[in-house]
């Protein structure tokens, strides 16, 4: 068989099991190929370069070799196809965006469409679909979440249908943890309900539902267009719809509503953990059509049993601590909210580095003893705070270090679809990586318009296992404009929905809107911050990524800036309470930035410059030097990094330069070409870790760079720590060693060393006390070993700290490049 795309390529099979293509005038064998076996053929033209690649299953056979010519592509044909099979065709074109004047043109790099797709498959009829006798043989099987969209699938709905049978019953809900954009909730052949927003829903379903006969719950997903984008995000506007889990749950007239518990105090030996436990009544022991008369009480008694058990890593079945609560005359249609304070002996503590969890279990008994409604959630012991001005894990300094989740992930037939429902396989995949990178956490950014979401349980509860923290957007989040867009109704429904995660450690719904006078910043803050608290007030709450672009007060929260100072009736409550978290967007080597520009950082003569210039660091210096909060850098964006251009041959974003483009003429001096990419990602890794050192000798709680995976700006942005593809660039590899809890330098940012200048070492530490040895060795490019200092026995207390270690005059006499090795070892 032969393929022929257009006059451009021309692949095929030949009949001795092996594969061709053409290239250069001259027919060329390749790979093989086993009969009765399917494979999937992928050639990839890219007629600017005018050179092609050609996959048979994952194998690349011809590496982006010559096209045949540049002419367009009007014709796919396939010859001499004898005894062939063809199963599926699937074309798509990618356009660059003609350029213009504007620079952010390269915010939407190229389009792409789809132009055949044909799987030669008689799709089945939705007619009917709702009724549990119609036939869905022919259906799909898949399981939940699952997304739908991109503009391969545009237009097309998602149908879903599960038969269930369940026994008797007195009430049921359908609960659902998320549809988006809007979804038909069928149960029976009858719409029980409609969706139109991402919220967790419960569905009374008490009067559709059948008690011991098959039921069919049918979902319907309707299509998703944008109709605008935010910069950073894809040029294909067809975001994935998608139904998020979904289950039905059984329960009693009087049943548990709600169950959150979380650590108030610990310690080594002890914990002590508050449980709260919402408790309804909503209808009364007996039938109400059999009541002839009003009757004096419909209160209901019982008790409440509360109890915690190990469970995970090792799942024990006795309880550590068990409390019981009385429970006396509820009314019907009334909430009980009852408190439980649980003492655990010998706590196995939550951390990153061992993510211990419990599970609380709740019990509902009737005032005659018999269990009538349970809830179990699970749970970690840990405690996060800020006092003595640094953030605190469990009562000890710690640092939140890591990275953005986008959530743009590979390939581009992707992009759009898995945006905000993506496989269990992807989320764990990021997550490990921010694992990898000596990184302890990562900051939500999933977004795809002026506002986003992301609330989606597997993330924290994979987090709760392997050990990770979330700066947590929730599932309603302004990116960008009016910070009003913020659902506030919605916004303690996404809290409730995953606090009782310990990987959130910070809550976190904006990230930088544009507030238009200093009054609404006051009170647009206290508003987010009072929803929020009201609901959990275990964590740290940052309003905003940055919130000097708020223009937020000094330290003690007596002036503004521009030297104005607050009256009495411009008091800024939230800005002194010990569970806000304060941080910014601070770039000092990015946008393009001087090297002075870090030099002066954190001091009195501290300017930021950059694309955007709303940003000012008036205030930084009193920030950092506070006594009651820590300052995290929310979005550190360094310099630019080409990617690995070898590692992208005949992909649309090939030799694209991003938006980014300009920043090299600022901090390097002059633009680079694509074919120097190994200098760009050089630069941008050295920078970055002296970035992210300097910032940590100014007493920094924390770094999420921006951003992990290079998905923005549809697969073109090259702030990121891995490409497109998921290849690590330099950065990430210098970003693992600036985020080392034991780290030495000097303490400056100096690059150049005259005859008189000295070397003035610092060790950075954060955790355990330690006795260590540093050694210090200069060397040429080539190794040769030209002097060394060692200082034996430092000696470094728990906790955060900074350790100044006398100077020392290096005996260079020579000049030239030469590299300046700190190593750390383990002292006597």
């Amino acid at each position: 068989a032969l393929f022929r795309l257009g006059a451009v390529a021309c692949v095929g099979l030949n009949e001795d099991g092996t594969f061709f293509y053409m290239s250069g005038g001259r027919k060329r064998t390749c790979g093989s190929y086993k009969a009765d076996t399917p494979v999937t053929c992928k050639v990839e033209a890219d007629l600017e370069s005018q050179r092609y690649n050609f996959y048979a299953g994952d194998a690349l056979l011809a590496d982006f070799v010559p096209t045949l010519s540049a002419k367009p592509v009007t014709s796919w044909v396939i010859e001499n196809a004898k005894d062939l099979v063809l199963h599926h065709v699937w074309g798509v074109g990618y356009v660059k965006t003609p350029q213009t004047n504007d620079a952010q043109w390269r915010e939407v790099p190229f389009s792409i469409d789809t132009f055949i797709d044909e799987d030669f498959q008689v799709r089945p009829s939705p007619q009917g679909w709702t009724s549990i006798g119609y036939n869905d043989q022919q259906w799909k099987q898949t399981s939940l979440p699952f997304a739908h969209g991109g503009e391969r699938f545009r237009h097309e709905d998602l149908y879903l249908r599960k038969i269930i049978r369940v026994e008797s019953f007195e009430r049921a809900t359908l609960n659902i943890e998320q549809v988006y954009p809007r979804a038909e909730i069928w149960l029976n052949n009858r719409l029980v309900d409609f969706r139109n927003d991402n919220q967790p829903a419960q569905v009374d379903i008490t009067n559709d539902l059948h008690a011991g006969q098959d039921n069919l719950i049918a979902i319907r997903v309707h299509a998703n267009k944008l109709r605008g984008r935010m910069r950073h995000t894809a040029s294909d506007k067809f975001t994935g719809w998608f139904a998020g889990r979904a289950f039905v749950d059984l329960k009693s007239p009087f049943y548990i509503h709600d169950l959150f518990a979380h650590t108030t105090s610990l310690s080594q030996t002890s914990a002590t953990v508050k449980v709260r436990i919402e408790v309804k009544h909503e209808l009364w022991g007996m039938p109400i059509d059999d009541v002839d008369e009003a009757v004096d009480s419909v209160a209901a008694h019982g008790r409440l049993r509360v109890s915690m058990r190990h469970w995970f890593p090792q799942e024990a079945h006795e309880p550590e601590a068990e409390a019981t609560i009385e429970i006396r005359d509820l009314n019907l249609g009334e909430t009980g909210i009852f408190e439980a304070t649980l003492q655990l002996d010998q706590p196995a503590l939550w951390t990153p580095d061992h993510p211990h969890l419990y599970a609380v279990h709740a019990e509902l008994l009737d005032e005659q003893g018999q269990l009538v409604d349970d809830e179990v959630v699970t749970t970690g012991l840990r405690t996060i705070s800020q006092d003595g001005g640094m953030f605190k894990l469990n009562g000890e300094p710690a640092m939140m270090n890591g990275a953005l989740v986008f959530a743009m992930r590979p390939p581009l037939s992707d992009l759009a679809r898995t945006q905000y429902c993506a496989s269990d396989d992807w989320i764990m995949k990021d997550l490990l990586m921010i694992k990898r990178l000596n990184g302890n956490t990562a900051r939500m950014s999933v977004h795809d318009s002026l506002t986003g979401f992301c609330n989606d349980l597997r993330y924290c509860e994979m987090a709760d296992q392997i050990g990770l923290l979330f700066q947590w957007q929730t599932g309603t989040w302004v990116r960008s404009a009016s910070p009003w867009q913020l659902d506030f109704e919605a916004l303690p429904k996404y809290v409730r929905q995953v606090r009782n995660h310990p990987s959130i450690a910070m809550w976190q719904p904006a990230n930088h809107p544009k507030f238009e006078r200093i009054d609404e910043k006051r009170i647009w803050g206290q508003r987010v911050f009072d929803t929020i608290f009201a609901v959990d007030p275990s964590r740290l709450i940052a309003v905003t990524a940055s919130i000097t672009r708020m223009g937020t007060p000094d330290d003690l929260g007596k002036k503004l800036p521009g030297n104005k100072t607050i009256g009495k009736g411009d008091t800024w409550e939230f800005w002194r309470h010990p569970m806000l978290a304060r941080g910014g967007m601070d770039t000092p080597t990015g946008y393009g930035n001087t090297w002075d520009v870090l030099r002066e950082w954190g001091g009195a003569t501290t300017r930021r410059v950059n694309e955007s210039n709303w940003c000012n660091t008036v205030f930084l210096p009193s920030y950092l030097e506070s006594k009651t909060h820590a300052y995290f850098n929310f979005e550190n964006e360094e310099s630019v990094g080409q990617p690995n251009w070898n590692l992208q041959k005949g992909k649309p974003y090939y030799k694209f330069m991003s938006y980014e483009i300009n920043y090299d003429q600022g901090s390097i001096g002059r633009r680079l070409q694509t074919d120097e990419w190994e200098t760009s990602q050089a630069w941008q890794a050295f920078s970055a870790f002296e970035a992210v050192r300097w910032q940590r000798c100014l007493g920094y709680d924390g770094f999420a760079w921006c951003c992990l995976r290079g998905g923005g700006n549809t697969a073109t942005y090259q702030k990121p720590l891995l490409d497109y593809d998921g290849n690590t660039k330099m950065v990430f590899h210098t970003l693992a060693m600036a985020y080392q809890p034991l780290l030495a330098g000097s303490s400056d940012v100096d690059v150049v060393y005259g005859p008189a200048d000295k070397v003035h070492p610092v060790i950075l530490n954060v955790g355990q006390a330690r006795t260590v040895d540093l050694h210090i060795a200069v060397k040429r490019p080539d190794g040769t070993l030209l002097c060394n200092k060692r200082y034996p026995g430092i000696k470094i207390p728990v906790g955060k700290s900074r350790i100044d270690l006398p100077s020392w005059d290096p005996p260079i006499r020579e000049e030239g490049h030469l590299a300046f090795v700190y190593t750390v070892a383990k002292g006597d």
